[in-house]
Formats: structure tokens, sequence, C-alpha cells
């Protein structure tokens, strides 16, 4: 079949029965005692009467110390020689499938350092050039509620 995108090697962390597993034991072990101290105190608020789990603080030693819109841009930089082939191809359904390969082909970046990023702010922008393809691009939390998020690619072989 002329027309197949190529396979890409399984993750190093791929689990056999599927998804990733966190080769990291440390954050595991740091991970497991932040929920259990999260749980503690969720405990304590509902024995105390005040149980509001949408003002009910995350513990903050289970963040990364990047926002949303930083980890979002993590798995564009992955297969960019998709980016750069959709934008020379004339069809559009197959320039579609080159676009969706170069963003699924990513994905497990985003799931590398296994924490979770701050919630962006209503207005936050980011911008970065994505070496060394030199493609740049813009970020922008445009809403809240429900989270939505814009960006901006330009460069050669860039897919805006």
């Amino acid at each position: 079949m002329k027309d197949a995108l190529p396979m890409a090697p399984l993750h190093p962390h791929a689990h056999p029965e599927g998804g990733q597993a966190c080769p990291d034991e440390n954050l595991l072990t740091n991970q497991r005692d932040t929920i259990a101290e999260w749980l503690k105190g969720m405990g304590q608020r509902l024995f105390a009467g005040r149980v509001d789990l949408l003002s009910t603080p995350f513990p903050v030693k289970m963040f990364e110390p990047r926002s949303y819109l930083e980890k979002l841009a993590d798995p564009w930089g992955v297969e960019p020689r998709l980016l750069k082939e959709a934008a020379s191809t004339p069809d559009a359904a197959r320039r579609m499938a080159l676009v969706m390969a170069h963003f699924i082909a990513g994905i497990h970046v985003a799931f590398e350092k296994w924490q979770k990023p701050f919630n962006p702010i209503l207005g936050e922008t980011w911008q970065a050039k994505l070496e060394p393809e030199e493609i740049t691009i813009a970020m922008e939390q445009i809403s809240h509620h429900p989270p939505i998020s814009a960006f901006y690619m330009e460069g050669q072989g860039a897919c805006a």
C-alpha cells in the first residue's frame, strides 16, 4: 500500500497490557504519599462538614513546574517530518492524515514527566521555537470553562 504511513516503534516504556509504565519509582512513591496526604485532608474536611470538591486544593507537590500550555507543546516536536510532508502534499485527505499522525506520534511525550501541569490562566500566552525545524509556536488560553487553548504554528513545514 503506497500511501500508508510508516509504523513507528513502540515507546521504550510501553506496558505489555497497553499504555505506558512509569519507570521512576521515586516519583511514584512521592505521588502515592501525596495522594494519601490529600485523602487524609479530604477525610478531615468531610468530618468537619466542609466538603466541596471543586474548591479542594490539590497538593502542589504533585505538579510539575510548568503550565499546561508549555506541556501541551511537548508532543509537537516529535515527528516534524510529517508536518513537512503534509505541507507539500496536494491531497487534502492525505494532508489531514499526516497532520493527525504528527500529533498522535508525540502524545507519549506529554506523559514522560508523570506530573500534572499547572492549570492555565485565562489569557495566558506562551511561545517557543521548535528546533532544529525552526517552527515557531504561539499559544493562548482563550476559555477557562470549558478549557480551550488556541495555537498558531509557523515555519517551514508547519501546518497552522
